[in-house]
């Protein structure tokens, strides 16, 4: 890591703040969205492994997992806002309380599935398999890196609020009124946020919820700038 990429951790962490020019460096440094889901993927799956096979306590992996997802979250949105923004990072601050709410919910999410794993393992009568485990530590993994594609998809957004975007891509295995409603519109990127109509896993203002269809927003030239990225 170079010197600016770490003092610039170290200022986002003291809520310090960066001139924005700086910022847009350091940011760049972290690298591209790719490398940032495929560590935080990583690190999820490891988290869970480490718990449920009884190598670390709740304590100490739970918070091994909210400090990788405080870490993924906001390299995640800064890093999709300087794609779009460019020179300098300046997001406003309903951008920046949009992340922080949602940084504060993801928490929320973590400590529930804690404490669903909690009961998976004091279940006496089935206990949980080894193999059943690392399924299931793949599979939530592989749910919060779709999360985790939906706070860069509102950073590449937030970052160029202008832009024409129309939200397609298939239904997948359902999909609901509220898909086939707005499936085939173009609207400016605004738009979409005003409303929080950004396609993601748990978007309620769905009727699916996101879950299961697989729509991403796109512009004109088909570039994705929100949705799964798998």
């Amino acid at each position: 890591m170079n010197q600016l990429r770490e003092l610039y951790l170290q200022c986002r962490e003291q809520g310090t703040p960066v001139d924005p020019h700086v910022a847009y460096v350091a940011i760049q440094a972290a690298g591209d969205y790719p490398g940032i889901r495929s560590q935080y993927v990583n690190d999820v799956q490891e988290a869970i492994v480490q718990y449920m096979l009884g190598y670390e306590g709740m304590a100490v992996s739970k918070g091994r997992f909210k400090r990788a997802m405080a870490t993924s979250f906001v390299d995640g949105f800064e890093t999709g806002w300087v794609e779009t923004g460019g020179d300098p990072y300046q997001p406003e601050p309903e951008d920046s309380d949009w992340l922080g709410t949602r940084l504060d919910q993801e928490i929320a999410f973590i400590d529930g599935l804690y404490q669903t794993m909690k009961a998976m393992l004091a279940d006496t009568e089935e206990p949980i398999q080894q193999a059943e485990i690392l399924d299931y530590a793949a599979a939530r993994a592989t749910g919060y890196g779709n999360t985790l594609d939906a706070v860069y998809g509102q950073g590449k957004l937030r970052g160029k609020k202008n832009v024409m975007l129309t939200l397609d891509g298939p239904d997948g295995k359902e999909s609901c009124d509220t898909c086939q409603r707005y499936k085939g519109q173009r609207h400016r990127a605004k738009w979409w946020l005003s409303r929080d109509l950004i396609p993601a896993p748990g978007n309620e203002n769905y009727e699916c919820g996101g879950w299961m269809c697989q729509h991403t927003l796109s512009s004109d030239d088909g570039e994705q700038w929100a949705g799964v990225q798998e």
